[in-house]
Order: structure tokens, then C-alpha cells, then sequence
């Protein structure tokens, strides 16, 4: 993991912060994560948050393209593949005091991921069981959203005496309907290029003779596919006046 991560104590700093990673009389950037996983261990467990968050600003205060995201990432890469090597140290070979040291500092690591946890934003940690949890979340709340955005059948609007192209030349009315400004007198009062919205509000909001209209049928008028006969323009709106 490269240096540019961690807050590295300064050559000749007898009194550096806590925090610091590096040796005193050392300017060797190579070690830095090493360095980092050694404060891991000294630090208490209560103060790891600490750790974490002070060398985590440094870097973004420091470096132009910073991210939490690559921090947090490459942070946990470096602890778990720290844990798995002192997983596959042969105990037997290790002398007790070299065995206790082994256990202590995977203890540490182990405890320094639920650090990680805690800043997880974006569930990489998650295991398939809470991303499949998560993901069922999601989907109840968007189809909780649609239920609130769409209108059931028997609250739609019906259009009882005449017919749909009657509803549709009406709305295609609404559409040139002149600006009621002085300003921009030669623009439209709505915009009438979104052809597909002025579709969705017939589809979502009306019914004809109690029965859907399907959207498919209604952009087509909209975009031009189907046309609409002189018989069906049976309104007219026209401006009253024109003032500020």
C-alpha cells in the first residue's frame, strides 16, 4: 500500500503524534504500511476509529484525486492479507514468545476490521447474506416509491363521453397553447417536445370508458406515428389576453 496514505513521521522528530507512522531517523516511504499495521497493533482498540479517521484526512487533504473509496479499499486489502499471513505461519516452528506475538497482532487485525465495518459506506464487506438482505430492501423501497407515484384503476380519471383521441387532441391544444407573457411572445406557454411525458400523464391518469390506456398508444400520437383526424379536435383554447 503506498505511502501517500498515511500521515509518515517527519527525520529527526523527537515528538511526533501519536498517529505517525515511520521510524526517527528513517526517510523510507517502502515501509509505510507496515508501519501502519505495527500502530494497529500498539493502538487500544477503542482508538482505532481515531487511527483510522486521522491517517484518512491527511490523505485527502494531501492528494488531488483522493477518495475515501480507495482509501477504505486498499486499507482493508492490507489488513486481510496481513491476517492471512499470520494465519499460515507454521505455530509449531514459532517459538512461544514468537506465537503469542503472532496470535496478539491477528487479534488486533481481526478487531481493526470491525473498525473498517463501521466505515463500510458502500458494502464492500458485506457478506451475501447481508448484500441479498440489502438488495431485498432496495427493491421493497422502489416498489414502495411506485406505489406512491402511480395511480391504482379506481382513481383514474375516466373519460366518459367521448373517446381517447378526443383527450389527446385536447392535451395536443394545451400544447401551442401562446405565451401569456409580453416576453418572448412567439414562444410557447409549455414546452411540447417531451413527447413521451405528455404521454405518461394520459396513461397514468386517465381511463377510457373505465378501460387502460396502453402508453404505447398514446406516444404514438404524441410522436407523430399515429394521427390525429379533424374530428377529434373538438376543443379550442385560445389565449384571453396577453400581459406581465
Amino acid at each position: 500500500m503506498e505511502a501517500k496514505y498515511f500521515k509518515r513521521r517527519k527525520p529527526f522528530d523527537f515528538n511526533p503524534h501519536l498517529f505517525d507512522v515511520g521510524v526517527l531517523l528513517s526517510r523510507n516511504k517502502s515501509h509505510a504500511d507496515m508501519q501502519f499495521l505495527t500502530k494497529v497493533v500498539e493502538t487500544p482498540d477503542d482508538r482505532h476509529k481515531n487511527l483510522y479517521s486521522y491517517h484518512l484526512n491527511h490523505y485527502l487533504s494531501h492528494i488531488d484525486d483522493a477518495s475515501e473509496y480507495l482509501f477504505f479499499t486498499n486499507l482493508l486489502h492490507l489488513v486481510k492479507n496481513q491476517i492471512e499471513i499470520e494465519k499460515l505461519k507454521d505455530k509449531k516452528k514459532l517459538s512461544a514468545g514468537g506465537k503469542k506475538w503472532s496470535e496478539k497482532n491477528q487479534a488486533k487485525y481481526e478487531v481493526f476490521l470491525n473498525t473498517l465495518k463501521e466505515h463500510d459506506k458502500w458494502g464492500v464487506m458485506n457478506t451475501e447474506s447481508e448484500r441479498n438482505k440489502k438488495l431485498l430492501g432496495q427493491v421493497e423501497s422502489l416498489k414502495k416509491r411506485l406505489a406512491d407515484t402511480t395511480v391504482k384503476h379506481q382513481y383514474k380519471i375516466n373519460i366518459k363521453n367521448g373517446r381517447k383521441e378526443h383527450l389527446i387532441a385536447l392535451f395536443d391544444e394545451i400544447m401551442g397553447v401562446e405565451n401569456p407573457s409580453t416576453d418572448n411572445e412567439s414562444d410557447n406557454f409549455l414546452s411540447w417536445t417531451a413527447s413521451k411525458t405528455w404521454a405518461k400523464i394520459i396513461a397514468n391518469h386517465f381511463l377510457e370508458n373505465e378501460k387502460e390506456i396502453p402508453l404505447e398508444t398514446a406516444v404514438n400520437y404524441f410522436d407523430g406515428t399515429t394521427k390525429l383526424n379533424d374530428s377529434d379536435r373538438a376543443f379550442t383554447i385560445k389565449l384571453k389576453q396577453r400581459g406581465k
